[in-house]
């Protein structure tokens, strides 16, 4: 938990440039759930839903193989899913504290 608030609180000695991509992957990452979930509820809607689902799941999965080459780690293709979901949400639980975090500790 330290870690991850010391490496949020240091967002802010990061490039405009770098902290509008950070910004705009979070907040892309959380609008595409927050957009699933009503699609979900209305029976024409949910193969749309899970289209969208599987789309990004298989970006992130594509993704991912070549990464698992690289660092040589068995990933499995339905830790995806729940992976992402959860960054999702501690993302955000782990970057409020953080924003009004003024002290940053290195050890």
């Amino acid at each position: 938990y330290r870690q991850k608030t010391r490496h949020l609180a240091v967002g802010r000695f990061y490039k405009p440039a770098h902290k509008w991509l950070l910004g705009l992957y979070g907040a892309t990452n959380l609008l595409f759930y927050l957009s699933l979930l009503p699609l979900l509820f209305f029976p024409l809607t949910m193969p749309l839903a899970a289209g969208f689902f599987m789309f990004k799941i298989l970006n992130q999965a594509i993704v991912m193989h070549r990464v698992k080459r690289i660092i040589a780690e068995p990933i499995s293709f339905w830790d995806f899913p729940v992976l992402d979901f959860v960054h999702c949400i501690l993302i955000f639980a782990f970057a409020i504290p953080a924003r009004f975090s003024r002290r940053v500790t290195w050890m």
